[in-house]
């Protein structure tokens, strides 16, 4: 067994859309990226969720749920057909677990993957894959499997207990829960999440995908935490999931008002949709190792998201990872979890936290990161942006 849970601290991609030599650091409780329209960040989420399929042996489910065709997530900076991942995770007693692999996507074939870890005693190659070899061989340990050929993770194969090192395997198997428990809803999308459901359900989809089917899978003490998460409305009394005809569940809610009647979700509005959904975040379980919001605040009111978004980190378990174009919700957090996403010079994503922008130092002394974002010109914020990026490349930070 583990002695404590994984957090996700590093993230290092090329050969996905605008994400080319980019790399970035990751709190373990929350993220939250920020920037300019078009600089990346939606980008950053979307190679989350296509870790997730890649994990689970289905990479072109990642297309397939979009609607879009393989080829167009090719780097605009290369003629590459690799997308190469290097994920870093942590943990509280400085172990460092990498898990790296390479997918062409023109072949829709895993070329490489490997898994290792590292502390102040050893470091420790779990299992190592590739299919430049001709036997296609992958290495576990001291055995050796030949004759694969494979679209998505060894993970999605793999026995983790011909692994014979206790350590090793507790890893393997961690690192294969953490890929497989990534949720995204991205962009919340209200007419998807109105829709009924045949049957009560675990989790929710992509988008907010079969939030009345999770809500009726939840205990009456489950919708209660819910609608306390939002009793900075006051107007809503209880959630109600309520079965009709052929089997067919819809949601509904009841209003703190005389004399009103359940409202069924046709008639809930947009944002109180997506506020509810937010709320539901914490109910996801401990399956759930990692959730992907983009532009958290699309269509809710300014003051009532900072205190929910800041409710919903305390109560997570899963490291959260987000982007926001609202200063008043990144003035809620710390430097270290407010990372800017620009483009360098060549047109490649590239991201710092506000606590390595030199020239904003002496400002969080008076001002909050939100407040600091908002009196500075997006200009200038991107060129000190590519400053320390140059200044990290060159060994400086």
């Amino acid at each position: 067994m583990l002695k404590n849970k994984l957090h996700l601290r590093q993230l290092s991609v090329h050969g996905f859309k605008s994400l080319d030599n980019f790399h970035s650091d990751l709190e373990p409780t929350l993220t939250l990226f920020i920037g300019q329209n078009g600089a990346g960040k939606s980008t950053i989420l979307q190679i989350f969720s296509f870790i997730q399929a890649f994990m689970s042996g289905e990479p072109l489910r990642f297309f397939e749920e979009r609607a879009w065709l393989v080829e167009t997530i090719k780097p605009v900076f290369k003629k590459s057909h690799l997308i190469e991942i290097v994920l870093t995770f942590g943990r509280k007693d400085e172990t460092q677990i990498i898990w790296a692999f390479q997918w062409d996507f023109k072949k829709n074939i895993n070329k490489g993957e490997s898994l290792q870890f590292q502390n102040k005693q050893k470091k420790v190659e779990i299992f190592a894959f590739s299919a430049q070899q001709a036997a296609n061989g992958i290495k576990v340990g001291q055995n050796v499997i030949e004759g694969l050929r494979l679209s998505g993770s060894i993970f999605s194969v793999l026995d983790t207990n011909i692994i014979n090192n206790e350590e090793s395997r507790a890893i393997a198997k961690a690192v294969r829960k953490w890929g497989k428990g990534i949720f995204s809803i991205e962009l919340m999308n209200p007419a998807i999440m109105r829709h009924g459901a045949r049957s009560a359900a675990l989790q929710m989809g992509y988008q907010g995908k079969g939030l009345t089917g999770f809500l009726a899978a939840l205990s009456p003490a489950q919708k209660d935490r819910i609608v306390k998460r939002l009793s900075h409305i006051p107007s809503l009394k209880a959630l109600h999931t309520i079965e009709k005809s052929a089997g067919w569940i819809n949601l509904q809610i009841a209003e703190n008002f005389p004399m009103s009647h359940n409202i069924p979700a046709e008639h809930i509005s947009d944002g109180y949709l997506r506020l509810i959904t937010l709320a539901s975040l914490p109910e996801l379980g401990d399956q759930v190792s990692l959730i992907l919001i983009d532009e958290v605040e699309d269509g809710l009111e300014p003051h009532i998201l900072p205190d929910l978004i800041e409710n919903i980190h305390q109560e997570q378990l899963a490291q959260l990872i987000m982007t926001s174009h609202s200063p008043v919700l990144v003035n809620r957090f710390q430097p270290e979890q407010i990372r800017f996403v620009a483009r360098d010079t060549n047109g490649a994503a590239i991201s710092v936290g506000f606590h390595e922008i030199n020239e904003i130092q002496k400002d969080f002394e008076y001002q909050g990161v939100g407040e600091i974002w908002f009196h500075t010109s997006s200009n200038t914020l991107e060129q000190w942006v590519r400053d320390a990026v140059s200044r990290e490349r060159r060994g400086e930070i």
